[in-house]
């Protein structure tokens, strides 16, 4: 009787995304684990993707909010605001 291999593909890459120290993911790393993850049937393995998933979610999925939490002057559409005193334009004093 013969035996049949099989050569998967995915558990190498897991692998490889798991192995890799977080402080040196990126962006594409992420990308690579929400596109793997609903491929693999191991629990185990699963798990740690979660987990790495989470972190590097934490470090790169998120949108960024710079500034305090108090509401914003309304600006245009590309208008960016950087310090100054609210209500004064160019040219105005204090």
């Amino acid at each position: 009787m013969g035996s049949v291999g099989i050569r998967d593909e995915i558990l190498p890459v897991a692998r490889e995304l798991l192995r890799r120290p977080p402080a040196h993911g990126d962006p594409q790393q992420l990308r690579k684990v929400q596109e793997l993850l609903p491929r693999i049937g191991d629990p185990a393995v699963r798990d740690a993707l979660r987990r790495l998933q989470y972190g590097l979610e934490e470090r790169f999925g998120h949108d960024i909010g710079l500034g305090s939490a108090r509401p914003v002057v309304a600006g245009g559409a590309t208008d960016i605001a950087l310090g100054g005193e609210r209500g004064l334009g160019e040219g105005q004093e204090r």
